[in-house]
């Protein structure tokens, strides 16, 4: 068959592919089918193309065996030519819907790993093999398996932030993506080079004449790079760097032409809430201004009836009462609480770390007896959470135990951290302690 031939049953292929004649589409099928072993061995690697162009428009009207056979035929051929692992990727990927139709499984998941291989040593990859990825994507993310979501990821990442038609904000989003997937395998390290990367290409882009043209999108990119390399710093363990990242996306957000968007209240919310949990306690005045203001910007855009809402006021609460400014701090802990019950997504566990945090406010602020109903209100929560962490639970009844003790009620303490102990023996021997004390 020549190349002309192959030419012509692709077109006839694109147009019972649209009309949905499965008949059709089978005879093109057989035709194609009927190509013997040594001229398909013969075809050069656009012939190979044609014939699997055809039975991917073939797909959704033709028999899954014959078209499943023709793109293993194809894919075994092009392993003569020098082709670059990106152009496997489809191929691969239609071979593989086909055994999913036929409802072969054990070939289908082969293919995942083949599929997953072909991602691994490719960069740039087509529009065809990006909707393939991304479509695979998700069940790997569901699946638990980071590693190989993000090696699929890599290739769409490096395609896109590497096409200059695409505008930053797309960029910034994709950078943003394969970052949070290489997060999601434990590799923190990896996603500040992913964002470094993205932000050195934006700095030498800003660099080129006619740069200006793009500034809104450059702008908003660089601000969000800045603040989610501040966030892979932190969970690295690199407090240093992350304060600095999260200061340089704070001051972006604060000189931009929209210095109270959404994005912008979310970085100044994260950055007071990194002084605090890192006790920068000269910050923390600072941070008492910064989450006022993300308050602001929430209520502002109609977010005030939300959880995200309710932290922030917990933020707030936690950062007054550090300064010793306890009124304030009752007045923002009840402000919490008040939001947490009315907003509909609501984390219990959130609710129960909050109450924890007035726990220790009170306790500290001497008042042991409201402190162990903060402690209480926490124990029970958490203790109707499904599978909830045995070592958190045990925190709340530890903590009870202090607050009761402080108060002078020795025998309530007394109970709470047997139960405290208790747990903590369970988890490290589940079985040894069973019939143990309750």
């Amino acid at each position: 068959m020549t190349s002309e031939q192959l030419r012509e049953l692709t077109t006839e292929a694109h147009a019972v592919s649209a009309a949905g004649d499965a008949d059709a589409a089978n005879d093109v099928l057989a035709r194609l089918a009927e190509i013997g072993d040594p001229e398909f061995e013969a075809f050069g690697l656009d012939d190979l193309k044609l014939v699997m162009q055809a039975a991917s428009v073939l797909g959704q009207v033709g028999d899954t065996w014959s078209i499943g056979n023709l793109f293993a035929r194809s894919i075994n051929a092009m392993r003569k030519f020098d082709v670059a692992a990106a152009e496997y990727i489809t191929p691969l990927y239609n071979l593989r819907a086909a055994y999913v139709v036929s409802g072969d499984s054990d070939e289908a998941n082969r293919l995942l790993g083949h599929i997953v291989d072909a991602a691994r040593h490719s960069d740039i990859v087509s529009v065809d093999a990006i909707q393939a990825l991304n479509e695979l994507l998700p069940g790997f993310e569901n699946a638990g398996y980071s590693e190989a979501a993000a090696t699929l990821y890599r290739p769409i990442y490096e395609t896109v932030v590497a096409n200059a038609q695409l505008d930053w904000h797309t960029k910034a989003e994709a950078a943003a993506r394969y970052g949070r997937l290489e997060l999601a395998d434990g590799r923190p390290a990896d996603a500040v080079k992913t964002y470094e990367k993205t932000l050195h290409l934006l700095d030498a882009a800003d660099s080129e004449p006619g740069a200006a043209d793009s500034e809104p999108d450059a702008a908003y990119a660089r601000m969000m790079l800045w603040y989610l390399t501040a966030e892979a710093h932190s969970r690295g363990g690199s407090p240093d760097a992350a304060e600095r990242a999260y200061e340089i996306a704070s001051s972006i957000a604060e000189g931009s032409d929209d210095p109270d968007s959404q994005e912008a209240g979310v970085i100044y919310h994260n950055l007071a809430g990194f002084w605090f949990v890192n006790k920068r306690r000269d910050r923390y005045p600072d941070g008492v201004a910064l989450t006022r203001r993300s308050l602001a910007i929430a209520e502002r855009l109609g977010a005030r009836d939300t959880s995200d809402y309710a932290g922030r006021l917990g933020q707030l609460a936690n950062l007054h009462a550090e300064l010793g400014e306890t009124a304030a701090a009752q007045r923002y802990f009840d402000d919490c609480f008040a939001t947490f019950a009315t907003a509909q997504d609501t984390d219990p566990a959130d609710v129960a770390d909050y109450r924890d945090d007035e726990g220790k406010f009170r306790l500290w602020s001497g008042q042991a007896d409201r402190a162990a109903a903060s402690f209480s209100t926490a124990r029970e929560i958490r203790g109707a959470i499904a599978g909830f962490p045995p070592d958190k639970l045990a925190d709340s009844y530890g903590w009870l135990g202090v607050a009761h003790f402080e108060h002078g009620d020795f025998s309530s303490a007394s109970e709470a951290f047997r139960e405290a102990i208790q747990l903590r023996l369970d988890q490290m021997d589940p079985d040894a302690h069973a019939g143990g004390p309750r």
